[in-house]
């Protein structure tokens, strides 16, 4: 399977950034996929529970993909959105936390928009970690965890 072509249909966002599709009951996390973008995609790797694979090329491409401004994007890992325009971005962003919300079983609320950056969409990257759950009054707590090291 590992080397394999396939065509493959992304439906969801995983948390990192990847697409993901089932294929023949398994998970197959995408780098550089975009969900509802039918594509060819080799799969580069076979895992316990999880493959991976990496786009080739899209059937027609989504209208939010861009070619990545860095030349080790595909290398590097770190900015897996970076596929896409800012208003893709920030589609994707809004639906991945919409998805964790879900998880928590916190669907009824909503996920307001992205603000953007006032400086722009390059030469940054923010990473934002937060835990979600229920306080011990049933009140809904979001935040993020606090650094030992920290005052």
């Amino acid at each position: 399977m590992q080397g394999q072509v396939v065509d493959v249909t992304p439906d969801r966002w995983a948390s990192q950034g990847e697409a993901e599709a089932t294929l023949n009951g398994r998970t197959v996390r995408i780098w550089s996929g975009i969900p509802g973008e039918r594509a060819l995609v080799r799969l580069i790797h076979r895992g316990q529970h999880l493959d991976i694979g990496a786009l080739q090329e899209p059937w027609v491409a989504d209208p939010h993909r861009v070619a990545p401004r860095c030349e080790r994007y595909h290398l590097c890992g770190g900015c897996p959105l970076m596929h896409l325009d800012a208003a893709g971005q920030h589609q994707a962003k809004r639906e991945m936390m919409r998805q964790a919300l879900l998880a928590e079983g916190l669907g009824h609320l909503e996920v307001g928009e992205v603000v953007p950056s006032p400086t722009g969409d390059d030469d940054f990257r923010h990473v934002v970690k937060l835990g979600v759950g229920l306080s011990d009054h049933g009140q809904i707590r979001v935040g993020a965890w606090g650094c030992p090291c920290s005052p």
